[in-house]
């Protein structure tokens, strides 16, 4: 681990979450409460909302923090670049890093816990299925996600389905197919972004043995994987309207 460089507080854990990256995880919760109000008619709930969009951008700290662990440790993390965080650049150790990731998944998760009190059980399932996702993307195990060809699979549930769907039952205390449907092309989308950088990193990805999608199917194919996830999602918006 480098030596910290000095830089002021708010600026290393800025750097350290990512913020860049919110708008991935905060659309579907937005997405989510307007199409309970919108399509389900109930009453905008705006305290649970807020609370849904600060838990998950809480949430979603700890899991950048906590990829950024495991990452630096399998070596994957060598040279910062414009989507770095803290611990590469040298600003926060790895017993910081943890702290803070640790902190913030269970702060999270009890604003989980009071949103499922005030909405409703079925939220918890939802909540233990998208906290389960964030925390084993990237670590060092077999149920890793992101190193065994699944990171699509994990953003496809966090960063759209699971996301919308659960801020339509914290809005509405009901489930529905509705959100599920109409948040696959947001999830696309966001599929899109991680494999613009699984796809620039096959060459690294295979040396270190992590299976991405972009690693498996190969810089050809990956072009053409990277169409569909473009273009797909817009001929998905129309067949939801028109079908």
């Amino acid at each position: 681990m480098e030596e910290q460089v000095k830089i002021s507080f708010f600026k290393k854990w800025w750097i350290s979450a990512r913020p860049f990256s919110f708008p991935a995880s905060t659309m579907p919760v937005i997405f989510g409460a307007v199409l309970a109000y919108v399509y389900g008619g109930v009453e905008f709930k705006p305290l649970l909302f807020v609370l849904s969009f600060i838990a998950m951008v809480i949430l979603h700290t700890g899991a950048n923090i906590l990829s950024d662990i495991f990452d630096y440790q399998k070596g994957l993390d060598k040279v910062p670049n414009p989507s770095s965080g803290g611990i590469v650049r040298g600003y926060i150790t790895i017993r910081e890093a943890w702290i803070a990731s640790v902190s913030m998944l269970v702060l999270g998760t009890l604003i989980g816990l009071y949103l499922t009190y005030v909405s409703g059980l079925w939220l918890l399932a939802i909540g233990i299925g998208g906290l389960f996702v964030g925390t084993f993307y990237t670590t060092d195990t077999p149920l890793s996600m992101k190193y065994h060809g699944l990171g699509d699979l994990a953003v496809f549930l966090n960063f759209g389905i699971l996301g919308s769907l659960g801020s339509y039952y914290v809005q509405s205390s009901t489930l529905s197919w509705i959100p599920v449907l109409w948040a696959i092309p947001m999830s696309i989308l966001v599929i899109a972004i991680l494999h613009a950088n699984n796809w620039r990193d096959i060459q690294s990805d295979k040396k270190e043995k992590i299976f991405t999608i972009a690693a498996l199917l190969g810089d050809k194919s990956s072009l053409r994987y990277y169409g569909v996830l473009i273009y797909g999602p817009f001929i998905l918006v129309l067949l939801l309207i028109f079908v």
